[in-house]
């Protein structure tokens, strides 16, 4: 590993890249920090991480035992589990065993991604912090092993009359279609947007399973305040809103009196 360094502002360091942020819709330049924190206190490279996953994998730097902690969930002291080992998330993704995890650093966004059951690792590193690095791996992941490649949804939604009354509640109907792959513990959104295109109602479900073709259906209901014509814009997601499987705007109108 030979661009791998404790982080520094003051050393010029080669081929080092800057980091950008996004404010008011314009990129600008991030701020220099001072690291002081472990998930910023190191400066690496695509390549350098890779050869480490490679050493992770052909050699044992840790005990099996040790080895098996890292990607055991750990116990609260009441006993309850929590998604984490020794210095990893541990879950699942569409069935499959997954460890890892995420860093951020002003400017800076990085996500390294480990399936063991399919032999398969994915490191992507980013110099913005408004990138999605965490759905974008999951994504690649599904390039390379087809039990993770993400399942395509069919979306859309009614409501009942097209005219409703303000103040009362509307129900509106959302079908969701699994196209592709099964998808355990998915959430399904709805939100309410405004004509300006502001959200200002949202409601999901989560821990919803799909087979691969399965359809069903959601009840969701919104009670208006305001006159005005509405769109109903509906959203799948993996566990924990991560990533994102499909979305539609304007799946639905509401035209509120």
């Amino acid at each position: 590993m030979t661009a791998t360094r404790m982080g520094t502002v003051k050393e010029i360091v080669p081929n080092r890249a800057s980091g950008y942020q996004e404010v008011n819709h314009s990129t600008v330049n991030a701020e220099n920090w001072i690291a002081v924190r472990p998930s910023s206190a190191f400066i690496s490279s695509a390549l350098d991480l890779a050869q480490w996953e490679a050493f992770i994998d052909s050699h044992d730097p840790l005990s099996p035992a040790n080895r098996g902690l890292m990607r055991t969930r750990a116990l609260l002291n009441d006993k309850t589990p929590v998604d984490y080992g020794f210095g990893w998330y541990v879950d699942s993704f569409l069935g499959r065993a997954r460890i890892h995890h995420d860093g951020q650093y002003s400017g800076f966004r990085a996500d390294y991604e480990r399936f063991e059951d399919d032999s398969l690792t994915v490191i992507v590193l980013a110099n913005s912090d408004i990138s999605d690095l965490q759905s974008l791996a999951l994504k690649v992941a599904g390039f390379y092993a087809s039990a993770l490649t993400m399942p395509p949804f069919t979306l859309s939604a009614e409501v009942a009359g097209q005219a409703v009354a303000n103040s009362k509640p509307v129900a509106i109907r959302v079908t969701a279609k699994d196209d592709g792959n099964a998808a355990p513990n998915s959430v399904v959104e709805m939100e309410i947007w405004d004509a300006p295109g502001h959200a200002i109602y949202k409601e999901h479900k989560t821990d919803e399973s799909f087979s691969a073709g399965q359809a069903k259906v959601f009840t969701f209901s919104w009670t208006p305040t305001k006159a005005g014509t509405y769109s109903v814009n509906v959203g799948m997601y993996g566990p924990k809103w991560t990533p994102s499987y499909a979305w539609k705007e304007n799946a639905a109108t509401i035209t509120v009196k």
